[in-house]
C-alpha cells in the first residue's frame, strides 16, 4: 500500500506489466507440456481442502521449481521494461531519460561486442559520434522493481527462514540483469546525402520478446539446483560446487519438475489432454513428448480460404488432436500436421471426424471483435488474463473492466443490445487507431458503459459536429484525444457532458497551432492537459488553448516547435501569470527553447513547482552541472527540475554559482540583484584541480655511467619499481644502489635519499621536472651524496 500511494501514476503499468510478462511465458512455452496457462474454469473441490481452485500461477509460483524460477524472472523484467519505457516517455516526474548513457554496459548494434565507457574511448568508431535522443534509464526501473518484489521476500526469510524467499530474490535478479546486460547502442546518421559523416546515438532496452528468449534460453541451460537450507546466500545442491557462487545468468530452483503429463489441480497442472501435437516433428511439441506416449486422436476439417486474393475454394486442411489415450493407431502412417489428445480414460475409438467450417467473412463491428478477442476461447489472446480468470468467464459474468480493441477498423458498433451486458462494468475502454467517425457511436458505448473512468479515441476520424445529446459520464476522468483535430468548440461540447474529469490528452492535434482565438471556457476540472507534438511554434498559440482550463495544474508541451515564452498572449492579450496561474508542473522537453529570456518568463508562473526540460538548443553546449545551476537560479519557486528534487542546500549552491557566473558581465540577469541582497555580491571562485596526479616527468642522473634521461613516471607506483627500473638503465644491481629525490622548487634542500623501497611515489608530491640520482655504494666518501632522508 505504501509504493502504491507514493507512485499511483506506476501502478496501472505494474498491471499492464505482468500481463506481458504472462503473455510471453506462453510464447515461449507454447508447445510444450507445460505451457504457462493460465486459462481454467473453477472446480469444485480441487485441493485437498475442498475448496475451489482459483490460482493456478499461484501454484506454479510455490512450486519453487523450474518453472517458477522462469516466472520470477520474466516477472522481474516485466517490470523494469515496462518502468523504463514510462520514464523515457516522461509520464513519471521519479524519471527521465538517461543523461550518461556512456557510463551504462551495453552491446553496439554495428559492432557486436559489450563495450564500456572505456573501451569505447580505446577503439575508434567507424564514424564519429555523439550522445542525443533520449537513451532508456533502467537504474529508477531497477530500484522499484527491487523494492516492489523484493521487500516482501526480504521480511519474510527473516521471519520463517524459508529458502524459497532467497530464490525467488536471485531470479528477480536475473530477469533484472537479462535487460541491464543487454542494453544496445542505436545510432541515426547525419551528412550530405546520408553520408554518415556524424551519428547521434542513444541507449535502447531490447525488447520484451527477445527478454523473453534470453530468459528461456537461461531456463534451459543455466538452471541450477540449490540446497533447501541456507542462512543468509544461497548454495547449490551439488556438494561439489557449492563454494562456486551463483552468476547473474543462472536461474535457481529448489525442487525437481513434474512432468505435467497428468492433471492435478491442487498443484495447478492441467496436464496435456486437448492440446495440439505435430505428428511430424521431434522437438517438444512432438506427439510423442506431448501426449506422454498415450496416442492422440485425428480430425478432418474443410475450411474455405483465400486462394491469391481473388478466388475462394475449398482445401482440406488436416487437424489433429491428441488426448492421451493409450497408444491410439499404432502402426498407421499419419500425414497430419496437429492432433487432440484424448484422456486416460477416454472410450473413443480411434477414427476421422469431418465437418465443414466456414469462417464468416470479416466484420468491422466492435460486437465482433470483441466476441472474437474475449469470448471465443480458442482464439481469446492469452495477455487479456491477468486476474486468473478466462476472458470467456470475465465477460460472461460481468467482471470485464478493462477492454482493449486497437487497430481493429471498426467503424460500428454491432447488436447493441447483445453487447450491453458484457460492458456494463467497463471502466476503461481504448479503441485507438481506428475508423470511428459518428459520434453516435461514441454515445452508445457511453450508455452502455456508465462505471466508464477511461476513454481511448485517439487516431479516429471522429466528426467535427458533435451531437450534443451525448450521456452524462460522471465517472469519466480521463479522455485520450489523440490525433483527432477536433476543434475546440467540439472540446468544449464533449467536456461538458464530463463534469468530473481531471485528465485530457491532445497530443499530436497539429491544428492547435493555428487556430483562430476562442474565448470560452472548454473545462472548469481538468488539472491534466498534454499537447505533446501539436507543432506548437508560437507560445500565443498554447495560451489561446490553455486559457480554455482555468483549473489547469500539469501540462505538457514536449516535442515542440517552441522557441520563446512570451510574458503575454498576444491574441487574447492576457499575461502567462493570469492564464497559467494554477500551473504547477511543466514539460518542455525536446522543445526548441534558445534563449534564457524564455526560462526567466516561466517565473511569471505563479505556482510552478516542478520543470522538465530537456534536450532543448539553449543546453546543447553547456556542461550539465552549469546548466542546471542557471536554470535554477533564474527560479526561485521551482521545487523539481528534470525529476529530480531541490533541497535547500542544492538552491543555495545554484543561487551562489548564479551570482558568481554573472559577476563579471555587463547585462546581468533581473533576478541576480535579488540574489545578491540575499547572499552578497560573491566573487569568483579560483578553480582549483585537486585530482590527485597519476604521472610527472622527472629526470634521472647517473654520473658514474654519464647517464642523463627523461622519463614519463607513474606516481602509483613504489621506489622499488623506480629502483628496478634504475637498475636496467645504470646495470647497478638493486643491492648496490643508492637512489635520492632532488625537488627543483626547494632550493635550500639538496638531494635526499630514498631508504623505503615500499614507499609510493606520490606521497612524495613530485612535480614535473624533478631529479632522481642514483649512484653506487662503493663510491669514495667524497663522491656520495650523504644527506639521506
Amino acid at each position: 500500500m505504501e509504493m502504491c500511494e507514493t507512485y499511483p501514476m506506476v501502478i496501472p503499468t505494474l498491471a499492464r506489466s505482468a500481463r506481458e510478462a504472462i503473455y510471453e511465458c506462453q510464447m515461449q512455452f507454447i508447445h510444450e507440456r507445460w505451457n504457462c496457462s493460465e486459462r481454467f474454469n473453477v472446480y469444485p473441490n480441487a485441493s485437498s481442502g475442498g475448496l475451489p481452485f482459483q490460482d493456478l500461477l499461484g501454484n506454479t509460483l510455490r512450486a519453487a521449481n523450474r518453472e517458477s524460477s522462469f516466472l520470477a524472472a520474466i516477472t522481474s523484467a516485466g517490470i523494469v521494461h515496462a518502468v523504463t519505457r514510462l520514464c523515457s516517455m516522461g509520464n513519471i516526474s521519479e524519471c527521465s531519460c538517461n543523461s550518461q548513457p556512456a557510463t551504462q554496459r551495453y552491446t553496439d548494434t554495428n559492432i557486436v561486442q559489450e563495450m564500456t565507457y572505456e573501451t569505447v574511448q580505446k577503439l575508434p568508431p567507424k564514424s564519429p559520434f555523439t550522445w542525443g535522443g533520449c537513451s532508456d534509464d533502467t537504474a529508477f526501473a531497477i530500484q522499484f522493481s527491487r523494492q516492489f518484489l523484493d521487500t516482501y521476500e526480504k521480511e519474510n526469510f527473516k521471519t520463517q527462514y524459508d529458502v524459497q524467499h532467497l530464490v525467488n530474490m536471485h531470479n528477480h535478479f536475473v530477469g533484472r540483469e537479462a535487460i541491464t546486460q543487454n542494453m544496445r547502442r542505436h545510432c541515426r546518421c547525419h551528412g550530405v546525402s546520408g553520408s554518415c559523416e556524424l551519428q547521434t546515438c542513444w541507449l535502447q532496452m531490447p525488447k520484451f520478446n527477445e527478454v523473453g528468449e534470453m530468459l528461456k534460453q537461461r531456463y534451459n541451460h543455466f538452471a541450477v539446483q540449490v540446497s533447501k537450507k541456507a542462512k543468509k546466500r544461497l548454495r547449490r545442491k551439488e556438494k561439489s560446487e557449492r563454494r562456486i557462487p551463483l552468476r547473474g545468468n543462472e536461474m535457481a530452483y529448489i525442487n525437481r519438475s513434474p512432468s505435467y503429463c497428468e492433471r492435478n489441480d491442487a498443484y495447478g497442472i492441467l496436464g496435456t489432454v486437448g492440446r495440439e501435437c505435430n505428428s511430424t516433428s521431434y522437438g517438444p511439441d512432438s506427439c510423442d513428448l506431448l501426449c506422454c506416449g498415450r496416442g492422440y486422436d485425428t480430425k478432418n476439417e474443410v475450411k474455405l480460404v483465400r486462394c491469391h486474393c481473388n478466388a475462394t475454394f475449398a482445401k482440406l486442411n488436416w487437424h489433429n488432436f491428441f488426448s492421451g489415450l493409450s497408444l491410439l493407431g499404432v502402426g498407421k502412417t499419419m500425414t497430419v500436421r496437429s492432433m487432440e489428445c484424448l484422456s486416460l480414460d477416454d472410450t473413443r475409438e480411434t477414427n476421422v471426424v469431418s465437418s465443414i467450417n466456414q469462417k464468416p467473412d470479416e466484420n468491422a463491428t466492435l460486437l465482433y471483435h470483441m466476441e472474437k478477442k474475449y469470448l471465443e476461447d480458442e482464439e481469446a489472446e492469452p495477455f487479456i488474463n491477468f486476474f486468473g480468470t478466462s476472458p470467456c468467464k470475465l465477460a460472461s459474468e460481468k467482471h470485464l473492466e478493462l477492454l482493449v480493441l486497437n487497430k481493429k477498423g471498426i467503424v460500428a458498433i454491432g447488436d447493441e443490445r447483445r453487447l450491453a451486458p458484457f460492458v456494463v462494468h467497463v471502466t476503461d475502454l481504448d479503441l485507438a487507431y481506428n475508423e470511428i467517425t459518428d459520434w453516435n457511436i461514441v454515445s452508445i458505448l457511453l450508455s452502455s458503459m456508465p462505471h466508464l473512468k477511461r476513454l481511448n479515441l485517439s487516431h479516429n476520424p471522429l466528426s467535427n459536429e458533435i451531437d450534443l445529446n451525448l450521456p452524462s459520464c460522471s465517472y469519466l476522468s480521463s479522455l485520450l484525444l489523440n490525433g483527432t483535430n477536433l476543434p475546440l468548440t467540439c472540446l468544449s461540447n464533449i467536456c461538458q457532458k464530463m463534469p468530473n474529469l481531471k485528465e485530457l490528452d491532445l497530443n499530436e492535434n497539429d491544428s492547435y497551432a493555428n487556430s483562430n482565438p476562442f474565448m470560452n471556457q472548454i473545462s472548469s476540472t481538468v488539472t491534466q492537459l498534454q499537447l505533446n507534438a501539436c507543432e506548437f511554434q508560437e507560445w500565443n498559440a498554447v495560451l489561446n488553448v490553455v486559457r480554455s482550463f482555468p483549473a489547469l495544474q500539469r501540462l505538457y508541451l514536449s516535442e515542440n516547435k517552441i522557441s520563446n515564452v512570451d510574458s503575454h498572449c498576444k491574441i487574447t492579450g492576457i499575461s502567462t501569470s493570469d492564464i497559467a496561474s494554477n500551473v504547477k508542473f511543466l514539460s518542455l522537453h525536446n522543445c526548441l527553447i534558445e534563449n534564457w529570456t524564455a526560462i526567466e518568463n516561466l517565473d511569471l508562473m505563479p505556482n510552478l513547482e516542478e520543470l522538465k526540460i530537456l534536450n532543448n538548443p539553449l543546453f546543447e553546449t553547456i556542461p550539465d552541472e552549469e546548466k542546471y545551476h542557471l536554470v535554477i537560479g533564474r527560479l526561485p519557486k521551482l521545487k523539481m527540475l528534470n525529476g529530480s528534487r531541490i533541497n535547500a542546500t542544492q538552491r543555495e549552491d545554484s543561487e551562489r554559482f548564479f551570482i558568481r557566473f554573472y559577476q563579471g558581465c555587463e547585462e546581468k540577469p533581473a533576478i541576480w540583484n535579488r540574489l545578491v541582497s540575499i547572499h552578497g555580491n560573491l566573487e569568483q571562485l579560483v578553480k582549483v584541480d585537486l585530482t590527485p596526479r597519476k604521472f610527472a616527468l622527472v629526470v634521472l642522473r647517473c654520473e658514474e655511467k654519464d647517464l642523463c634521461v627523461r622519463l614519463k613516471v607513474r606516481l602509483n607506483k613504489t621506489v622499488m619499481d623506480l629502483m628496478k627500473f634504475a637498475s636496467k638503465l645504470t646495470e647497478i644491481s638493486i643491492p648496490l644502489m643508492r637512489i635520492f629525490y632532488h625537488d627543483i622548487h626547494v632550493d635550500s634542500c639538496g638531494p635526499t635519499e630514498l631508504r623505503f623501497p615500499g614507499q609510493a611515489l606520490q606521497h612524495l608530491r613530485i612535480e614535473d621536472g624533478d631529479e632522481f640520482f642514483v649512484q653506487s655504494k662503493i663510491l669514495p666518501p667524497g663522491k656520495s651524496m650523504i644527506r639521506s632522508h
